[in-house]
């Protein structure tokens, strides 16, 4: 049983974490895993930076690691192998994988413009694909292989396919017409 969020409280309990302690800011993300059978606590750990960061959702692929998305206002957030090594706008999505244990930082990244950039879902699929689905207001998003390479009203969602190491991008797109348009869920079929 995985658990993501955002929390407040400087004694938020912690458990063979990767970060023990809140780092800044209003609020910090967090991640737990509960064994289902004994109902302990396996591993808890705060993900954040001096200010406001929160998690929106976790996967978990076939060797265990922990995927996670959010949205972050820090600055000085952990970056390992990601596509996006530093804070680019308001606010950024971020990007995070955890080994099984909670306590190794695999693979992080920032993806965002110069506007407001949330990272809302993400599904993992065969061929080792991570999808990430998310809000922007951003006009420089960075686009691969786009349906629509720029910003059309006053905020699109987005949807960011990467390797699952993170490390490159197959697909970045805005989808939008001249309102506000936001994504709040993604979904790969059995076939990809």
């Amino acid at each position: 049983l995985y658990i993501c969020g955002k929390t407040t409280s400087s004694d938020f309990p912690t458990t063979n974490a990767l970060q023990t302690t809140h780092a800044g800011g209003v609020f910090d993300g967090f991640v737990m895993k509960i064994d289902s059978r004994t109902k302990g606590m396996v591993f808890s750990t705060y993900i954040g930076g001096e200010s406001e960061d929160m998690l929106s959702q976790v996967k978990i692929d076939d060797l265990g690691r922990v995927f996670l998305i959010g949205t972050t206002m820090s600055t000085n957030l952990l970056v390992v192998n990601g596509v996006q090594a530093s804070f680019c706008g308001e606010t950024d999505a971020y990007l995070a994988v955890l080994d099984s244990k909670g306590t190794n930082l695999l693979y992080a990244s920032y993806f965002g413009g110069t506007g407001f950039d949330a990272g809302v879902a993400l599904a993992l699929g065969n061929h080792e694909r991570v999808l990430i689905a998310g809000t922007t207001t951003s006009t420089d998003l960075l686009t691969t292989n786009a349906v629509q390479s720029s910003l059309a009203g006053g905020s699109d969602l987005f949807l960011l396919e990467l390797t699952n190491d993170m490390t490159k991008v197959h697909f970045s797109s805005y989808f939008g017409g001249s309102g506000d348009d936001r994504g709040y869920a993604v979904a790969i079929s059995s076939g990809g």
